[in-house]
This record gives structure tokens, sequence and C-alpha cells, in this order.
């Protein structure tokens, strides 16, 4: 692990309806919930290079999802992933779509449309579709 002097702040896509990856949280099991928070957890001490190495718990997208990246975790034979993006000179990551992944490209071409849509919406006004996530801290 590569410590940095400054932890990550994460956040969450807000609509209308509020926080959206906070009101999937809330739907999964205690056991996905802990996980996730565990990833949140190692990923917050670490430098840039320190997410990038880390592909166990996160992975930067390429081709058509490049700019996106993923927080990786599995509970039982289960694979989540929660779709975001990274901002290295704030360090925030943003999380954008989250769910599980049943097969190979499935969970991408099921969200990752959504996860871009939603990627340019923050970027074109961060304080109304972006919200603080610290709930993802706490165990």
């Amino acid at each position: 692990m590569i410590p940095s002097p400054h932890r990550w702040t994460f956040r969450s896509y807000c609509s209308e309806a509020g926080d959206e990856i906070r009101g999937w949280y809330e739907c999964q099991t205690r056991p996905v919930q802990a996980e996730i928070t565990v990833v949140a957890l190692y990923l917050q001490p670490l430098d840039v290079q320190g997410w990038i190495d880390s592909d166990r718990d996160y992975k930067d997208l390429r081709g058509k999802l490049s700019g996106l990246g993923e927080l990786r975790f599995v509970v039982g034979k289960e694979q989540h992933r929660v779709l975001g993006f990274r901002n290295d000179d704030l360090k925030e990551f943003t999380m954008l779509v989250a769910g599980r992944k049943i097969a190979k490209f499935d969970f991408y071409l099921r969200h990752g449309p959504t996860a871009l849509k939603r990627k340019a919406e923050v970027d074109s006004d961060r304080a109304r579709f972006s919200c603080n996530a610290d709930w993802i801290l706490l165990p």
C-alpha cells in the first residue's frame, strides 16, 4: 500500500430522487454493504498509482468506457461493480452506477451508457449532480 498525505473523498451521483448509489447500497445484503466499505477504506489512503496498481479492488476501464473506472468486489460467488470516475486533482471518486456482474460483458452493456451519461452530468454541474458519500466509509 502506498499511503498518501491526503485521503480520497467518495461522492455519489445524485438525481432529483436523491443519492442513487446509496439507494442501491441500502437494498443490498449486509455482506455486500460490508465488502464495498472494505474496498473504499482500502483505497481511501492510497495515492493515484496505488489505485491503478490495485487491480483486484479498482480498475480503469478502456474502449467505449474510457474515462470510467470500477470498484470491484466479490461476495460469495457474486461479482459486484460500482462504475464511476476518479478526479485525481481533487482526490475524489464519484460513483455513478452499481450492480451485480452476471456475465463477462453484460454489466458493461447494461450500465456503461448510463454511467457515461451521468459522468457528463457531473462534469457539467458537480454541485447539482453529485453529493458527498461518506456513508460508504462507515461499517
